[in-house]
Formats: C-alpha cells, sequence, structure tokens
C-alpha cells in the first residue's frame, strides 16, 4: 500500500532513483548501511558522524556527491590513524616451571 509520496522506494523505484542527485533520509541510510532511525536521531543531535544536509521541501536531503565526499575524507582518516596491531596478551596464569621440566606432580 504506497502512495506518491512514500519515501521507500520499491522494486520498481529503485532503478528510477539511482541516477537522481538528491538523497533522502532512506537512501541515506543505505548508503551508509544504518537505519533511519539511526539517521534522524544524528540529525537532532547535530552530529558530525553524517555529513551535513539541507531541507528541501521540508526533508532532510544531501546530494549523493557530498555524501561520496565525506566518505572518502573519513576513510583517509581512518586510515592514516591505523596503527599496529598489538601483540595478544599471553593467557593463563604464569608457570613456576616450564612445562616438560622439573618433579611429576600426583594428583
Amino acid at each position: 500500500m504506497s502512495n506518491e509520496y512514500d519515501d521507500r522506494p520499491t522494486q520498481n523505484k529503485s532503478r528510477r532513483r539511482e541516477g537522481r542527485e538528491i538523497v533522502n533520509i532512506y537512501e541515506m541510510a543505505t548508503m551508509l548501511c544504518t537505519t533511519e532511525a539511526a539517521i534522524r536521531s544524528a540529525i537532532a543531535r547535530r552530529s558530525r558522524d553524517i555529513p551535513p544536509s539541507f531541507v528541501f521541501l521540508g526533508k532532510h536531503t544531501w546530494r549523493r556527491e557530498s555524501v561520496r565526499k565525506f566518505l572518502q575524507e573519513r576513510e583517509e582518516v581512518h586510515i592514516a590513524t591505523l596503527e599496529p596491531l598489538p601483540e595478544p596478551k599471553k593467557r593463563g596464569r604464569p608457570r613456576l616451571v616450564p612445562m616438560g621440566y622439573g618433579p611429576r606432580q600426583k594428583w
């Protein structure tokens, strides 16, 4: 039961929307692999986790180009701050005598 004002693309609408320059909240959530609610709460918090939006016809929208640029910048910052992984910690309690040496214990 969809109407002409529904933001969610159906199978037929999705092909038509791929070439659009403006992205709505549903498409933004799809691009960022998150939910619409997360996008809406980020907008309400004025978070820097999403690119800046503008209001067009009463709805928050983004330009597809600016979203791609934002993602590219975030990726570059992430790659620049990567550090090598630390050596894994040895698990268990430290042994007094290495295994294979010393007297056998009686159980």
